[in-house]
């Protein structure tokens, strides 16, 4: 992202590993705190799915009552997991770009009055 905005159209050189490293280590850092909250909604919900299915292979011949039970709690999990993250992966993506077209400064990634006025400005 960051040669895309100063090179053209030419494809960036490869010969900055350290730099190239501390980059990667920042962008995983922005995506793990971005996504944090949809990551331990689906643990959430495994945990109850698992809970549910273990309960039912116990009980092989018994009824559904277990996911009766817990099914609105997984729906609205689900529903919530998927709509943040149909929310916060562009504006992660935004503040990649926005960590990139500022030098690779961290805490350029997390500006949410620099990123909520650029998806303003693009609409």
């Amino acid at each position: 992202m960051k040669s895309s905005k100063t090179s053209g159209e030419e494809p960036p050189k490869f010969n900055a590993w350290g730099g190239m490293f501390k980059d990667g280590i920042k962008v995983l850092l922005v995506g793990l705190v971005y996504l944090i909250i949809p990551f331990f909604l689906i643990v959430i919900l495994g945990l109850f799915l698992l809970e549910i299915f273990g309960n039912l292979i116990l009980n092989l011949g018994g009824t559904l009552s277990t996911s009766a039970t817990y099914g609105f709690g997984i729906d609205f999990l689900l529903l919530v997991a998927i709509l943040y993250v149909v929310l916060i992966v562009p504006i992660t993506l935004l503040a990649l770009a926005n960590m990139a077209r500022n030098d690779s400064k961290l805490r350029s990634a997390f500006r949410f009055h620099e990123l909520f006025s650029k998806i303003r400005e693009i609409g």
